[in-house]
């Protein structure tokens, strides 16, 4: 078997030298990118994962809590039933069923954008899920680890080192190649000035 040569054609500083060379990787804008930034990605990304995981349980909890809870108060005796009219009887149980359903759909949404972001992979649906994940604040059991996972998240996906190394991945890029890339200072060394971007952008 032949070993991978390095791609000596290419004088695009951030494209992989054993990818693709019909593989085109993003110009970076100007600007110093953090290294340290980079490496909470995968903190952030199991921390999804864990509180998928919680999501997934509260969210089966209130499921059973809509059905068992109004069920087992119409069995009470009739003095307790006056004293719990049936529309606060339908509200808690449209309240349990909401909220658990938004809450099994964010640990769903949760665990596999923490999966994927190992790899550098789906930003824009771990912003998806950070979003909905705010639904489980209604649980109140999850809503100061929801608020903290959620401002966390956003302070990282929007920053412009989690965005250039996203964008890399996109390009056929490991996540080998990506720490090293950021560990080796050449992120902020070989940032092209925006008077020198072919695309314009910024």
């Amino acid at each position: 078997m032949t070993e991978p040569t390095p791609n000596s054609n290419s004088n695009n500083p951030y494209s992989n030298p054993y990818a693709d060379p019909k593989q085109t990787a993003p110009v970076a804008p100007a600007g110093r990118y953090n290294d340290g930034m980079v490496k909470q990605i995968p903190i952030l990304a199991t921390l999804q994962i864990v509180m998928g995981c919680l999501e997934l349980l509260i969210g089966g909890l209130f499921l059973f809590y809509s059905v068992f809870i109004p069920y087992a108060i119409r069995q009470a005796p009739n003095r307790q039933q006056q004293e719990m009219p049936d529309f606060m009887l339908n509200f808690m149980m449209a309240y349990f069923l909401i909220v658990g359903c938004i809450c099994l759909l964010s640990s769903v949404l949760r665990i596999v954008s923490g999966i994927r972001m190992f790899s550098f992979k789906g930003r824009q649906f771990t912003l998806i899920s950070l979003i909905v994940g705010l639904g489980s604040i209604g649980t109140f059991y999850c809503s100061l680890f929801a608020i903290a996972v959620a401002v966390y998240g956003f302070v990282l996906i929007f920053h412009p080192s989690i965005k250039l190394a996203f964008q890399l991945a996109l390009s056929g890029w490991t996540s080998q190649q990506i720490y090293h890339y950021f560990a080796s200072g050449l992120a902020s060394e070989q940032a092209i000035a925006p008077e020198s971007n072919p695309t314009g952008r910024s």
